[in-house]
């Protein structure tokens, strides 16, 4: 993990606050803001998407041994079923992608990226 990804989500929550705090305080002047508008909404989509893939990964994930129970079991051998088994046990646990070892992506972190952003936002207008 580089150190880019590593600092992403607080990077992209001052980075949102901000630029929604400056379109707040400008909107008077939209055509000078649009390209921070563009490039605001294209910062809430980002982060969507990386949220959103990790969700699936996730999703995935713990649908491996479900895949697996409904295979046809009696035609293997018993080292292959000894194999799935292990494989359908570590199917329980669900792979997850994080972010700086704090923030698993998921759809839940993408709601509270934007509850944080909105509460950061609020105090910068205060």
């Amino acid at each position: 993990m580089t150190i880019q990804t590593k600092y992403d989500k607080f990077i992209s929550i001052l980075v949102l606050c901000t630029s929604v705090y400056y379109l707040s305080t400008h909107i008077t002047d939209l055509y000078g803001t649009a390209s921070l508008l563009v490039y605001t909404i294209c910062m809430f989509v980002q982060i969507y998407v990386y949220c959103w893939s990790g969700n699936e990964v996730i999703l995935k994930s713990t649908s491996i041994g479900d895949a697996i129970f409904r295979m046809d079991w009696p035609l293997l051998s018993i080292n292959e079923k000894k194999k799935l088994l292990m494989i359908m046990i570590r199917s329980t646990i669900p792979i997850k992608f994080t972010s700086s070892f704090l923030i698993t992506l998921s759809l839940q972190s993408y709601s509270n990226i934007l509850k944080t952003s909105y509460s950061a936002f609020n105090l910068l207008q205060k």
